[in-house]
This record gives structure tokens, C-alpha cells and sequence, in this order.
């Protein structure tokens, strides 16, 4: 895991030293930007040692409003199994804004932060119990473009809060994860 996030950050570091490039298109005023990614990811939380591995898919897409500053719509499905008889799943949606830092090179680097919204499902096996979610996510990433396409590699973090419907004055249940994902992407926007 050490050696996956020295290289992801080395990478995202060399990136920013690409020096003589202006802005591509892809990233300009009037362009939008739609993508996914895919994650597995290693969840803890406050009443547990033991973690739970889980599956996330995020689809989004964003509008840029002012060069390389795009604001759109995430939406986020999850599914954990915490052990055979136990798992979990979610749904939700919310606000996400990006910044890439577009120099004009095949690798433009981005941070982004969303915010969701949500309802989620747990099935303990003896016992389900349901409610909804807020989440926020701070995460980098890499958009390996080729023309009007990307691969993305992002890392990020995610913090969670649950609560029960059946348990109306129940307080939060708190989460964090932190992911590393691949997905796919494409930049819209007019030739010149």
C-alpha cells in the first residue's frame, strides 16, 4: 500500500512539472466533463476492530464554469459485506466541485470535494435496519486524457454519518473510509 501511494503521489507531483503548456480545451468555460469510477474499499468504524471490504461506484458529471473549475452532480452506490451473514448498502447523491490543474498535457491532475446525500440498508442477518446518510469526500486524482477521453486514478477519503429510522433521536454513526479507485471519463467540448 506504501508503494501505490508513493507512486500515485510521485505522479501527481511530476505532473505539475510539465512547464510551457497552456490550458487544453477540456477543461475550458462551456465544457462539461462525465465520468465514473469504480473502488474496493477498506471501511472502519467506531463500534468495530474489524473491518469491512466494500464496493463503490460513482458516477458523476460536471460543468465547468470557469476554466479548469467545474461544478456538477455525484452519485454514489455502495455495497459492504462485513462478514457471511452481515452487509450493507447505499445510495446517494449530491453537489461535487473540481479543479484540474490543465497545463495543456495529457496528465492534468484534479482535487475534488462532494457532498451526498442518501439512504442506506443493513442486513445483519438476524436483523435488517434502514436511514439515511450524509457523507463528505476530499480526494486527488489523475485524468490520463487522450483526446476527448480519460482513464482516472483518484485517491480520496470519505466520512460518513448514519442514522436509524427506527431510532429517531439516535445520534450519527460515524464512518471513514479511505479509497484508491480507476475509472473512466470524457471530456465534452467543440474543437476549434
Amino acid at each position: 500500500m506504501k508503494i501505490l501511494f508513493f507512486a500515485f503521489t510521485t505522479l501527481f507531483a511530476f505532473s505539475f512539472l510539465q512547464i510551457g503548456h497552456t490550458q487544453s480545451l477540456a477543461t475550458s468555460k462551456g465544457a462539461s466533463f462525465v465520468g465514473g469510477t469504480v473502488s474496493f474499499s477498506s471501511n472502519g468504524d467506531e463500534f468495530q476492530d474489524d473491518r469491512s471490504i466494500g464496493f463503490v461506484l460513482n458516477p458523476s458529471y460536471s460543468y465547468f464554469i470557469a476554466n479548469r473549475l467545474a461544478v456538477g452532480a455525484n452519485l454514489g452506490l455502495n455495497y459492504s459485506r462485513f462478514d457471511e451473514d452481515s452487509k450493507s448498502s447505499s445510495f446517494s447523491i449530491g453537489p461535487r466541485i473540481s479543479y484540474f490543474f490543465d497545463n495543456g498535457n495529457t496528465i492534468i491532475p484534479y482535487l475534488s470535494t462532494a457532498f451526498g446525500f442518501g439512504r442506506y440498508n443493513f442486513d445483519f442477518g438476524f436483523s435488517e435496519n434502514s436511514g439515511h446518510t450524509l457523507s463528505g469526500v476530499l480526494s486527488a486524482g489523475l485524468a490520463v486524457r487522450q483526446d476527448h477521453l480519460a482513464i482516472l486514478l483518484e485517491a480520496g477519503f470519505s466520512v460518513a454519518g448514519t442514522r436509524s429510522d427506527s431510532i429517531p433521536d439516535e445520534d450519527y454513526f460515524n464512518s471513514n473510509t479511505f479509497y484508491l479507485s480507476v475509472g473512466l471519463a470524457g471530456f465534452l467540448y467543440q474543437n476549434e
